[in-house]
């Protein structure tokens, strides 16, 4: 990803084949962009749409948490960052199929106005789609 994820310029689409990362990288995206402005970052909430079969509060988003927390704390100590609040701050919606997909997608804007998401990180079973709003 050349310059890396631009904040607030539209949809961004991975696409890759299975186990190459793709999922890794939303996860990741959802956490770090919970960074405090404070200490250069974007102090955002994220949204994680999609079919990960029940498994998005795995281990592996506990360890990239503690990563992610470490990161905050090393520039700054603040009491109400833990792992368990950044994976609380991510808000999950399970879709099946295209069509909920669709729906959901078409929520999002007003949903996003009503409570200040801005980073909402999608994925379906082919391709994950991050839009950055």
């Amino acid at each position: 990803i050349g310059g890396g994820i631009i904040i607030g310029k539209g949809i961004i689409e991975l696409c890759g084949v299975p186990g190459s990362g793709k999922t890794l990288l939303c996860k990741i995206l959802a956490l770090n962009i919970q960074i405090p402005k404070s200490i250069g970052g974007p102090g955002l909430n994220a949204i994680y749409i999609g079919d990960s079969e029940g498994g998005f509060s795995d281990n592996r988003l506990r360890e990239i948490s503690k990563s992610t927390l470490n990161y905050i704390n090393a520039k700054k100590k603040t009491e109400d960052m833990t792992c368990e609040n950044l994976i609380k701050n991510i808000k999950y919606i399970r879709i099946f199929d295209l069509e909920e997909l669709i729906n959901v997608l078409t929520l999002l804007p007003s949903v996003s106005l009503k409570q200040s998401f801005e980073l909402f990180t999608i994925f379906t079973r082919c391709a994950r789609i991050i839009i950055l709003a």
